[in-house]
């Protein structure tokens, strides 16, 4: 009669370490879904903020006219209500801006890049990186001495 009760146990603890393994694995898969949706999030943001420096860009060069045109950025202050910082990155030695990226602060490996275009310049006296709980966040551009500065104000 001992067989009845051992198949019982065997059944029961299987039963109780397939709950416990099944819940592991739908969190695995609700945190890497939620990854996902920050991460494209971010992309929208890292793809707007990219085209605007595009469109001032374009707009400063076919005015031919030397000057700082400023636009404002709109934003969200959070994502799935997290802070996020909006960075120009740039080659150090040129100050070639070559990408925006936009980053989570509770976890920089969560992150959107959009690129640049070619031939703008990182002006490293103004702020190149931003907080998104800031106020107003502007996108600035200024053609001077032949050559196109962006930075955040």
């Amino acid at each position: 009669m001992p067989a009845p009760t051992i198949t019982h146990l065997i059944c029961t603890t299987a039963l109780i370490v397939l709950i416990v393994v099944m819940q592991f694995f739908y969190m695995q898969i609700v945190n890497n879904m939620q990854v996902e949706v920050i991460r494209r999030e971010l992309k929208d943001i890292a793809d707007y903020v990219s085209n605007t420096f595009l469109n001032l860009y374009y707009l400063l060069n076919s005015s031919g006219s030397s000057g700082i045109l400023r636009k404002t950025l709109e934003v969200p202050e959070k994502v799935e209500g997290i802070l996020y910082y909006i960075q120009i990155s740039y080659n150090a030695s040129s100050n070639e801006a070559d990408s925006i990226r936009v980053y989570l602060i509770s976890d920089s490996s969560i992150y959107a890049i959009s690129w640049l275009v070619p031939g703008l310049k990182v002006n490293t006296s103004k702020d190149y990186i931003v907080l998104s709980s800031k106020d107003n966040i502007f996108a600035c551009c200024d053609l001077s001495g032949g050559e196109f500065f962006i930075w955040f104000e």
